[in-house]
């Protein structure tokens, strides 16, 4: 069956004929063929656990994590997503909060898991405490936008900013006039850029970029990822850019982001140094996180997590502020960094898979009355991360992704 095109973004479920050994009960059998250990009811159409082991068939999968695995549905490689079979909401709402909507369903993970079938949507954007899981026990297929990212100003994306992120990053400092350093682009799936020095560098020093994350399990972690750091200096609105949200997608067969569709998890700007001030633009928040759980994964649409823009350095003139950095809305170009004034250093430009991130230029003196001086520009937010099954049989254009998806065994085996 195909999706009709709707003005925005439909997420369809369709029948298909493809068998996978790695989900469990309650995974959908359309052709009456179940896992090992598995027969498939010929009511539900669904597999339950109370057939021994045939010669020569495959290990039975994992049952449901409380034991009643023939009462639940389980599906998902990378995390092992269980639930209740529930009535599937007809249509998916253009607004979703994670942390009060009533479609999330009970789970065994700390996310907003909401199963899908028949499902049109005109859009979709996410925020919220929680990541966000749609869950289909067939295929699934995205033709239009489902939008997690964070953006200057609003709500951060499902599950942004709750860490562990990098600790060991430097603070920007302030220099005698007093100018401030920028501060760092927020590390997660890479190092973010560092900020830019304040117009004095011998006192003004820029932030620098942290290095990604260590303690994140490759296989089980749905999160989102980490903040741009504040610059340094008085003059207020310099606040780092928030990390793009959390997302998975899984599907018992196909996983489709068609050509009409996209998925994003970039993160947000950081914000501009103000005026009268001088100090540091903030850094760019990095990408998120997106979990992509098919046996086969068709990507002809978009799918991105890149980092957001760093902010600009403030100036000495109220009426001058720093421009706050931009957010990525295509693949292969981050978020852009502010470049209004004219002696403020500019904000560097957040990761993606098209171009490196850039770090925080310093910031300038313009000798000529009225005097200007500048705060150093904010570093650019890293790119996110993009997880797939390592036995996933991929098929995308290069040009469509970032960052590259990595492939994770299952569960971190």
């Amino acid at each position: 069956m195909r999706a009709s095109h709707l003005a925005g973004c439909t997420l369809v479920v369709v029948s298909a004929c493809f068998f996978n050994p790695h989900y469990g009960p309650g995974t959908a059998c359309p052709t009456g063929q179940c896992p090992s250990g598995l027969t498939c009811n010929t009511q539900t159409m669904l597999c339950e656990l109370g057939v021994p082991d045939a010669p020569g068939a495959p290990d039975a999968p994992v049952a449901a994590d409380d034991g009643s695995a023939s009462e639940k549905i389980c599906l998902g490689d990378l995390i092992h997503v269980c639930i209740d079979p529930p009535a599937s909401p007809s249509v998916l709402p253009t607004q979703l909060d994670t942390s009060s909507s009533p479609l999330c369903l009970l789970s065994n993970v700390d996310a907003c898991v909401i199963a899908v079938s028949e499902a049109p949507i005109v859009s979709m954007v996410v925020s919220g405490r929680r990541p966000l899981i749609l869950l289909s026990t067939r295929s699934l297929t995205v033709s239009g936008t489902i939008d997690v990212s964070s953006k200057r100003g609003k709500a951060p994306g499902p599950g942004a900013d709750v860490g562990p992120c990098s600790s060991d990053a430097t603070p920007p400092t302030v220099g005698e006039f007093p100018d401030g350093g920028g501060g760092w682009g927020g590390s997660f799936g890479d190092a973010g850029g560092s900020g830019g020095a304040g117009m004095s560098p011998t006192n003004a020093k820029g932030g620098f970029g942290g290095t990604a994350p260590s303690a994140i399990d490759p296989g089980n972690t749905l999160r989102g990822g980490c903040p741009g750091g504040a610059g340094a200096g008085r003059g207020g609105g310099n606040s780092g850019g928030e990390p793009g949200g959390a997302v998975l997608l899984v599907a018992a067969t196909t996983l489709t982001i068609a050509e009409t569709g996209s998925v994003n998890a970039s993160g947000a700007g950081g914000g501009g140094g103000g005026g009268d001030g001088m100090a540091g633009g903030a850094g760019g928040g990095s990408g998120g996180m997106i979990m992509l759980d098919a046996a086969t994964i068709v990507i002809s649409g978009q799918c991105f997590a890149n980092g957001g823009g760093g902010g600009q350095g403030g100036t000495n003139l109220p009426e001058e502020p720093g421009s706050p950095g931009g957010e990525s809305t295509a693949p292969l170009v981050g978020g852009a960094g502010g470049t209004s004034s004219s002696v403020g250093g500019a904000g560097g430009a957040g990761g993606s898979a098209g171009n490196p991130l850039a770090a925080g230029q310093p910031g300038g003196v313009d000798p000529l009355p009225p005097q200007q001086l500048g705060g150093g520009g904010g570093g650019g937010g890293s790119v996110g991360v993009i997880k797939i099954p390592a036995f996933a049989s991929l098929m995308s254009v290069a040009a469509n992704v970032s960052p590259t998806p990595r492939r994770t065994s299952a569960r971190g085996r």
